[in-house]
């Protein structure tokens, strides 16, 4: 479970999608991946970016996935 608020939050009116890496230590192998004005935009991306990302996953549960949060620091999706 990540546990930086701060990171979780996008700017107001934007939409955050947020790089983890599963098998870090929390707070390690994150990053912002980017702010974006549109929720079907973040979305799509993060599904996109999270498929690529399985591709090299030497194991089936996927290690590095992408998560939407809005203005809140709301966990969005993908679902």
């Amino acid at each position: 479970m990540y546990n930086n608020y701060n990171d979780l939050v996008a700017p107001r009116g934007k939409f955050r999608i947020l790089c983890i890496d599963k098998f870090e230590i929390p707070g390690e192998g994150h990053y912002v991946y980017g702010d974006y004005d549109s929720l079907e935009e973040a979305l799509d991306i993060a599904k996109e970016q999270t498929k690529i990302a399985s591709k090299y996953s030497t194991h089936e549960d996927i290690a590095t996935v992408y998560y939407v949060y809005d203005e809140n620091g709301v966990w969005i999706g993908p679902k």
